[in-house]
């Protein structure tokens, strides 16, 4: 009997790496904190990893990390097209906005009050 090699890709959750670059771009100092351990190749789709990148290296050289340096940095390097352009940054940045407020905290539209809306 011959022995089989399957092989599987890896998992993947593409909404939790978008998470992780829009909650770096709200907050640089989880750049600080993931870069020890969180590569480029981690990242299952390669714009995420490419953006993960530019990140770190930014956040090394000492330079602001927000959507604005991002996407100039990445214009100059010829990679903002492929990374989605600057409304792509703008969707990391909408898809974890409210994940750093409590339920409790979140603006609430007018006429809603925080506590009818937990």
């Amino acid at each position: 009997m011959m022995d089989v090699c399957v092989t599987r890709p890896p998992a993947h959750d593409h909404a939790a790496e978008q998470a992780v670059i829009g909650a770096a771009l709200l907050n640089p100092s989880v750049v600080a904190d993931l870069a020890p351990t969180l590569a480029p190749a981690d990242f299952h789709r390669p714009a995420h990893g490419r953006l993960w990148e530019t990140l770190r290296a930014m956040h090394a050289a000492g330079e602001p990390v927000d959507p604005i340096a991002l996407a100039a940095r990445l214009a100059a390097t010829g990679d903002l097209a492929k990374v989605g352009g600057a409304p792509y940054l703008h969707t990391l940045t909408r898809v974890t906005r409210w994940s750093k407020w409590p339920q409790w905290q979140k603006p609430q539209p007018c006429g809603v009050s925080a506590i009818a809306a937990i």
